[in-house]
């Protein structure tokens, strides 16, 4: 849990870029401006009641909201229309110790804030009434038992009480608060099913609009017929080609209560009660009313920015230049000159999952998230003062963002909105806008939808090239073991024996066969030989540290190229690192028994690159005729248990004179003998059977290294530490760190 410098509240909410939720924004982001609380809100970009793969992924913005890192949730219920998601936060927030308040809804145990729908719609049909001088009003609703609905209700009677007028049930009807309401209730009307009113009063713009479209279209002139009117002041309603009349609600209003009420809960502070305006009534056409001057003009003006915003995104080509990006970085530097159309932005920041580009299976099929987030979020791209140290920065997702737990010169509000392509979740960015309650406009769904389709171009082109490259190295790779065949082996010993060349480096071929292959295959069958060749593969390549190439060139023979700094010997450190692997991981069946050679030097003028590798190979060679001739001898079973027993049994004092003391052999001669017979001398294999028992111990105990070095058969720690340095490469406490990490 981070220290809090100032307090921090979480809106949960619903499209930020309709009209009504800007409203409800602005009061709550006014508000704890005035009282120094920063806001987060989380919001998905579409709402829809259906419970669909990309609604999920929309609605998977609100699973990043950290609870236990806010100090208070405001949660705009309403303005959320799936069930399930609202059932899956209601349960959310009940588990939490935070305050919760809820806006426009009062079917939840939470504290709530509800609108002023009653008093304003008695305002609205008072001014039919008073100012129209009609007394046949119909009233279309929401749906019955909703809150809102039956609030709107009552202010319609209230309004017929105070004006003596009777109410006739016949003239109130519930609808849904969508457009086919006012579609059924026009047909009615035209149909005269519905004896004509002389004024509609409706719950909503929407409901308001679909009437006057349908009985225009019949021949009933509104307002000339019916007078229509609206509810929520919204810009559809507006900009129809009848203008509709209407009341704004008290969203703003609502919002500041929401703010105030939250840091009464938060900190026990009393909250000051301030006299904030609870609607307005918007005069249009569809009433017979001269629209209002000043409104007229403050529409003007928000609909030249509007236009202005539009002209921007037509003109900047956003979808067309990020469509050309390539990769992910193109798409970043792309964004940072995009971000100019984002109107009063201070800052913007997109933060991907670890995994959004998703994973390909090995059976070819993909793999990707279609719900939470990737424990750890990078932020790819970072534009805006404050936020320029952030770029390329990885976090834990408990955080949600970095800059909620810095203390800023005032309060900020953070806008995190969905990343997302169809069902697959990439991430989410983070917008911070500058002026009081702050609210971004409609084109920044389109633009974060632009920036979507350029992250999934960008995904498909990996992806092919993925496939691609899989083809490739599928002509190239061994089918059993997954090293380089001879074909890739061909190519990465030019490569490598060119790089040697151009960078004055030596060339490195080490060339391994399996002698006894065949005789495996003979005792257990063909698979056990596959095994063989397989537990090999893996000696060599966990032997090399990852500059070089492994390959099985055919049967059981096996090559490794690499560039680079080698030493003398670095052969011999690879080979005892092989054959100590094998010591380590072979089974109760036959040993594997393997001929090295190899070549280590530059690669010069004089020999070609296959020069070379026939040069390792004709090395191997000798070695294999010489293992057989060895392995014909009657020594050569007696030392094979010998070695077996110094590797079953490192850390026993293997003395060269009391073991030639047991064989009858003079020291000289067994020292020849035992070399012949495995390729190293019996000192050096003693040292490299402690050196892989203390490789075990450090990868699978947590045993000191001092004790380590004493279960190894070692009496001088500092003795242990250089001999483990000179064959593995690294000190003790690395290796093991490589293999605790890896």
């Amino acid at each position: 849990m981070h220290t809090k410098q100032r307090k921090r509240i979480g809106v949960l909410i619903c499209e930020c870029d309709v009209l009504i939720q800007q409203r409800m924004l602005r009061g709550i982001i006014t508000q704890a401006q005035e009282l120094n609380m920063d806001v987060a809100v989380f919001s998905s970009f579409l709402n829809n009641i259906q419970d669909d793969s990309f609604s999920r992924a929309q609605y998977n913005i609100f699973r990043l909201a950290n609870f236990e890192e806010l100090d208070g949730i405001i949660y705009a219920r309403q303005t959320i229309y799936n069930e399930k998601m609202k059932r899956e936060l209601d349960h959310r927030l009940s588990q939490m110790k935070i305050p919760v308040i809820v806006l426009n809804d009062d079917t939840t145990a939470f504290q709530c804030v509800m609108p002023h729908d009653r008093a304003l719609f008695r305002r609205l049909t008072n001014h039919l009434i008073e100012a129209h001088g009609v007394q046949d009003i119909f009233c279309l609703t929401g749906p019955r038992g909703i809150y809102s609905a039956e609030e709107r209700l009552k202010g319609y009677r209230d309004a017929l009480a105070e004006h003596d007028i009777p109410c006739d049930e016949s003239r109130i009807r519930y609808g849904n608060f969508w457009f086919e309401s006012g579609y059924a209730l026009g047909e009615q009307i035209v149909s005269g099913e519905v004896a004509r009113p002389q004024a509609v009063i409706c719950g909503n713009d929407p409901m308001a609009l679909a009437l006057c479209e349908v009985l225009t279209q019949n021949g009933i002139s509104v307002p000339d017929d019916i007078l229509i009117a609206g509810y929520e002041a919204t810009n559809e309603g507006r900009e129809n080609p009848i203008p509709i009349a209407s009341y704004s609600n008290d969203a703003f209003a609502t919002g500041v209560e929401g703010a105030r009420r939250m840091y009464e809960a938060i900190t026990g502070a009393p909250r000051v009660e301030i006299d904030v305006p609870r609607g307005y009534f918007s005069p249009a056409k569809s009433c017979s009313c001269a629209p209002d001057p000043e409104q007229t003009a403050h529409e003007l003006r928000r609909a030249k920015r509007n236009r202005e915003d539009e002209m921007l995104l037509r003109c900047s080509m956003m979808s067309e230049r990020l469509a050309a990006c390539e990769t992910l970085d193109e798409v970043a530097e792309m964004l940072y000159s995009l971000t100019y159309m984002i109107r009063d932005m201070d800052s913007y920041c997109l933060c991907l999952c670890e995994d959004w580009e998703g994973s390909l299976r090995a059976d070819g099929t993909e793999e990707y998230r279609t719900e939470g987030y990737s424990d750890m979020i990078r932020i790819k791209q970072a534009v805006g003062k404050s936020v320029e140290h952030l770029r390329d920065r990885t976090f834990p997702k408990e955080e949600m963002f970095p800059r909620l737990f810095t203390l800023n010169d005032g309060p900020c509000t953070y806008y995190f909105t969905p990343l997302q392509h169809n069902d697959r979740i990439f991430g989410y960015s983070v917008l911070t806008l500058h002026g009081k309650g702050a609210a971004y406009s409609g084109i920044y769904p389109r633009w974060s939808a632009h920036l979507c389709n350029a992250l999934e171009f960008v995904r498909v082109r990996n992806y092919f090239k993925s496939v691609q490259n899989r083809v490739h190295l599928a002509e190239r790779r061994d089918p059993l073991t997954g090293l380089y065949n001879k074909l890739g082996f061909e190519t990465a010993l030019a490569q490598r024996f060119a790089w040697a060349r151009e960078q004055g480096k030596n060339l490195l071929i080490l060339v391994a066969n399996l002698d006894n292959l065949a005789a495996i295959n003979d005792h257990g069958g063909r698979l056990e030989g596959d095994n063989a060749m397989i537990l090999f593969a893996n000696a060599i390549s966990k032997s090399f540290s990852g500059n070089e190439h492994c390959a099985r060139i055919a049967g059981g023979n096996f090559a490794v190229v690499g560039c680079g700094d080698y030493s003398p010997d670095s052969v011999s450190r690879f080979t005892n690192a092989i054959s100590g692997y094998l010591e380590q991981n072979r089974g109760e069946d036959e040993k594997l028994e393997v001929s090295f050679g190899c070549y280590c030097g530059p690669a010069n003028e004089v020999n070609a690159s296959e020069e070379l590798y026939q040069i390792a190979y004709a090395n191997m060679e000798e070695h294999r005729k010489n293992w057989r001739t060895e392995r014909n001898t009657p020594y050569y079973t007696e030392f094979k248990k010998l070695r077996e027993q110094i590797y079953s049994k490192p850390q026993e004092d293997w003395s060269i004179d009391a073991v030639c003391r047991r064989m009858i052999l003079s020291r000289g001669y067994f020292q020849k003998l035992y070399t012949r017979c495995f390729g190293i001398s019996f000192t050096q294999d003693v040292i490299n059977s402690r050196i892989n028992y203390s490789k075990k111990l450090l990868a699978e105990t947590d045993m000191i290294i001092a004790n380590i070095a004493a279960q190894s058969g070692y009496d001088n720690y500092v003795h242990f530490m250089h001999q483990f340095k000179k064959i593995v490469g690294i000190t003790p406490t690395d290796y093991r760190k490589r293999k605790r990490a890896g």
